[in-house]
């Protein structure tokens, strides 16, 4: 990747900073030299999660769940502890917050449960449930093919949870086995949900919903960690994230210059919908197999119906949009346009109901060009951005 000039409209944010994990260094000592600022952020971040986290049963049993996770099917657990070190936090909360998707969809899944219970019990963890729930109207991603940009792939993450826009950070990951790339994220955070490798391939996860128990497999963010790791070829990603387990369901967009797909990852098996001659794909939160969509809104009746009515726009004036209001409307954007940089790319993640109240992070990758343009956002408007 090259230096370009950030666009106008950006150019007076906040820079987000570039942070440098070298894989040469013992994992526990890759995060030892963050600067001062970006550990206060990191640890600040922790706090306010920590805070959302409900002091429960259902935390307890997700947490012991991710636990066995991290010692069975996790190469990256020194490298958590040396990130709590860096933030000056306990190994349990680095935990939690390495793993915030994945401990949401497993207390979800409980809370739900419990809800069709009637026992006192059960009325403690439905409360749960309903704060839980907040937090899971997570991202918009999708591919589409520029005339002048190659393959792009363009990416929304919307999260209840101010600081991830402000506090972001684009890690590079240095003399890798599979080859150097980027993530971004925040500090202290070990896994992968958006990521870049030039020449090579770009992935981003998204959030689904668990409708089977949970098992002690891969948890999906620190899977695609390993995928980008490992994996020096867009086949060479699609075949690792099409037969890897994972511990809960997620949804990956994979791209390359000249192909996208979408894989679906559960406990029950993975599928993989394909880029077809040369369409925009898009996803969103719920499932694109009609038989897992029945299951997921079978399994939560009231919260499906609770993503449709809630999910809110950046104007309160419009109408709420559901999830696949949002997929709908970047595919329609995507066919729509066929931008030639990537702040014109950019402006297709602009609009509600792409765009809305609770996105944190936008960014747009073009395989072509081996451009990166990321946006943090903090209260509805940008706060910070980068373009390399």
């Amino acid at each position: 990747m090259h230096k370009t000039t950030t666009p106008r409209s950006l150019s007076a944010l906040d820079t987000i900073p570039v942070f440098e994990l070298d894989y040469d260094l013992p994992p526990a000592e890759r995060w030892e030299m963050l600067p001062k600022r970006q550990r206060n952020r990191g640890r600040k971040l922790m706090e306010k999660v920590l805070e959302m986290t409900p002091n429960s049963l259902v935390a307890g049993a997700s947490g012991k769940i991710l636990r066995l996770t991290t010692m069975a099917r996790n190469p990256f657990r020194a490298e958590i502890e040396g990130a709590a070190r860096v933030l000056g936090a306990g190994f349990d909360d680095a935990l939690v917050t390495n793993f915030i998707i994945e401990f949401t969809t497993i207390g979800l899944y409980t809370g739900s449960l419990a809800q069709k219970s009637a026992d006192s019990f059960a009325e403690g963890l439905s409360g749960i449930f309903e704060n839980l729930r907040g937090w899971s109207r997570a991202c918009t991603a999708g591919v589409m093919h520029s005339d002048h940009l190659g393959m792009l792939h363009l990416r929304a993450l919307d999260w209840p949870l101010p600081g991830i826009g402000e506090t972001t950070i684009l890690l590079h990951h240095v003399n890798t086995p599979g080859g150097d790339y980027y993530s971004v994220g925040w500090p202290g955070y070990c896994g992968v949900l958006s990521g870049f490798k030039p020449g090579a391939f770009s992935a981003s996860i998204n959030q689904t919903f668990l409708f089977g128990r949970p098992s002690l497999q891969w948890p999906p963010s620190h899977l695609l960690r390993r995928v980008f790791d490992e994996c020096e070829t867009y086949d060479e990603a699609l075949d690792a994230l099409s037969h890897s387990s994972v511990c809960v369901p997620a949804m990956i967009l994979l791209s390359s210059a000249d192909r996208a797909a979408a894989v679906e990852m559960t406990p029950k098996g993975n599928r993989v919908h394909p880029m077809e001659n040369g369409r925009p794909i898009a996803v969103a939160n719920d499932y694109l197999s009609a038989d897992w969509r029945e299951e997921f809104h079978a399994t939560y009746p009231d919260f499906a119906a609770y993503l449709e009515d809630q999910t809110e726009s950046v104007d309160p004036a419009e109408p709420a949009v559901d999830m696949d209001d949002r997929r709908n409307a970047l595919l329609e954007r995507m066919n729509r346009r066929n931008p030639r940089t990537p702040a014109q790319a950019f402006k297709i993640l602009q609009n509600a109901p792409v765009e809305y109240n609770l996105t944190m992070q936008q960014m747009v990758y073009s395989h072509e060009k081996d451009e990166l343009l990321i946006v943090g956002r903090e209260y509805e408007k940008p706060v910070c951005a980068l373009q390399l």
